[in-house]
């Protein structure tokens, strides 16, 4: 029988979700055991870069103690970072304006990594980033580098399959793929049998839906986040682009200043000119005058010759024809001189105009068409920009009502949920601590120092496995441990189940809460299946890691010896 294209989905989700994240954990687990180092040591080390993967385009404080290479983008986003980083702590860095200095008493030595991070809480994309930005075993232009991005390339091409469904012909591309990606990865820490192994258990496991939304809701809203973070940094974008338009048009009122101040200087270099002609004028004017005041000379001259008529006279009109015409002679020569001196001044006075003229109409020109190809210029930016802003305006107002109807849509069933699991949790929680009081007030139970070791088991490990033959009272152990444990920690609920299936339906992960499973694997013959129960445990593995779900098991011995393989095989029983 052919399976359905639903299968066909589940199956690839299944290859990714499972067996990737355990490949990225024990990559970066096989790195840090090679480094002698923690995770928590290991983010420590890179923690301020890390910072500035999510804050690429801010300073903090220990950037004023040592600065780090930011990436164009954006790597991180705020809720990836707080998985990584102690977001909340007084350590966290502090922002900086771009030339300020810090006013906070943090040292570079401060340590704000998540005291309490482990590899299991990370997912496949923090650990490419730290896989790829702060460690060599994948150096780049490798097979297993390039695997690791084919391997989120796939992930994120499942999820987005129409209607959670994938062709026979697909998957068989698909599965291969993600087959070859996840061996590579394998080969690289030396388990590439055991993921062979777990490919084969894979194929055996029944049709879970419920984890494929989750993956596939929790995926999409990651991309909606990158999709608004990148509609955020192409805002940024265009408001630096109206900075420069205002820059350049600046610029440009600096050249129309300076090319007004070297009119300026022309219209000083031509009354300067003006003045030497006023000057050369009133000496034309004082030889003038010069030249007049000879000619009176003369007159007077003659006038006293005449009346020497009886003396010599003519000695005396000799000399005064000699007289005569040297001063003519003089007055020809100096007249030529003083005429030539005024027309060269003319000429070079008009050669100076005429530059001046030109280089005046050439600076004009120029200063015009450079303001104009400015003005236009800096239109085009302008009407660019608006262009954008209102394409951007339009897909974030979109982004939104699309976010909206979503997280309506998911809290109306999210309500919907709570009160059908809540009615059923809360009558589970009162039938036990019926039982309990049911328990204390027969009155008939005998405490022995075992009830307190298993207290102190239950609370270092979070999880006590009881056994024994049916009748030697572990359901009366279990109860006085349950009481017990309450009323040292009253923060913690307790719940009685008698089926795996009703953790799954009733148990929330975030509430504290004791759950006691009573003869689980059955009471006479043994009631387990691997197909779907295994599921379950997994899960209740997790919910133990985590610290906020602590179990109390009881078991018949005859049931252990028939069911050892599961105790033996699965993690969550080891050292247990």
């Amino acid at each position: 029988m052919n399976p359905s294209p639903r299968d066909n989905f589940y199956r690839c989700m299944t290859l990714i979700v499972d067996n990737g994240n355990e490949a990225a954990w024990e990559l970066l687990d096989y790195y840090l055991s090679k480094q002698g180092s923690t995770l928590k040591d290991f983010i420590e080390n890179n923690q301020h870069e890390i910072f500035h993967l999510c804050n690429n385009n801010s300073r903090c404080c220990r950037c004023h103690y040592a600065t780090v290479n930011t990436p164009n983008g954006r790597v991180l986003f705020q809720t990836q970072l707080g998985v990584l980083l102690d977001t909340k702590g007084s350590n966290f860095p502090c922002f900086l304006h771009k030339h300020g200095k810090p006013t906070c008493t943090h040292t570079l030595n401060d340590n704000y990594a998540n005291l309490n991070i482990a590899t299991n809480q990370l997912d496949l994309t923090l650990c490419r980033c730290l896989l790829f930005n702060f460690t060599n075993i994948l150096p780049h232009g490798s097979v297993e580098r390039t695997a690791f991005g084919d391997l989120i390339e796939m992930r994120n091409k499942c999820c987005h399959a129409a209607k959670g469904e994938i062709s026979s012909k697909d998957y068989q591309t698909y599965k291969a793929q993600i087959e070859k990606c996840l061996l590579d990865l394998a080969q690289v820490y030396g388990k590439t049998y055991d993921m062979q192994l777990k490919f084969k258990d894979a194929e055996k496991r029944p049709f879970d839906e419920s984890i494929c939304k989750e993956l596939q809701h929790t995926i999409l809203q990651v991309q909606v986040l990158q999709g608004v973070s990148g509609l955020k940094d192409h805002i940024e974008s265009s408001r630096e682009a109206e900075k420069d338009a205002a820059a350049e048009i600046k610029k440009m009122e600096n050249s129309t200043k300076r090319t007004l101040q070297e009119v300026e200087l022309c219209k000083a270099i031509a009354e300067h000119t003006a003045s030497k002609v006023q000057k050369l004028n009133d000496n034309i004017e004082k030889t003038l005058k010069a030249v007049d005041a000879s000619q009176e000379s003369v007159e007077i001259s003659f006038a006293k010759l005449e009346k020497k008529q009886d003396e010599n006279t003519e000695e005396t009109l000799q000399a005064v024809e000699y007289t005569t015409a040297n001063i003519e002679k003089k007055l020809e020569k100096s007249s030529k001189r003083t005429i030539l001196a005024v027309e060269s001044s003319q000429k070079s006075i008009e050669h100076s105009t005429a530059n001046i003229e030109k280089k005046l109409e050439e600076s004009s020109k120029r200063t015009i068409q450079a303001n104009q190809r400015l003005v236009e210029h800096t239109a085009v930016k302008i009407l660019k920009f608006e262009e954008n802003t209102e394409k951007t305006m339009d897909a974030i107002d979109s982004s939104r009502k699309a976010e909206e109807s979503t997280a309506n849509k998911i809290q109306k069933l999210e309500e919907r949920l709570s009160k059908c699991e809540t009615s059923k949790r809360s009558r589970l929680i009162g039938l036990t601590q019926t039982e309990i009081d049911g328990h204390l007030k027969k009155g008939t139970f005998v405490e022995t120092p075992a009830v307190q070791a298993c207290i102190k088991l239950l609370e270092t490990n979070s999880l006590l496995i009881l056994t024994g033959a049916a009748g030697t009272g572990k359901s009366r152990n279990s109860l006085e441990i349950l009481h017990q444990f309450g009323i040292k920690h009253p923060e913690y609920k307790s719940v009685k189940l008698t089926d795996l299936h009703d953790f799954t339906d009733l148990v929330q992960d975030e509430e504290n809460l004791v759950v006691l499973f009573e003869d689980i694997f059955g009471r006479t013959n043994t009631k387990f299946s691997e197909n779907t129960d295994v599921q379950i445990i997994d899960r209740l593995h997790a919910c133990i890691i985590k610290g906020n779900i602590k179990v109390v098991l009881t078991v018949r011995d005859t049931i252990r010896m028939s069911c050892e393989w599961i105790l033996n095989s699965h993690t969550i029983f080891h050292g247990k």
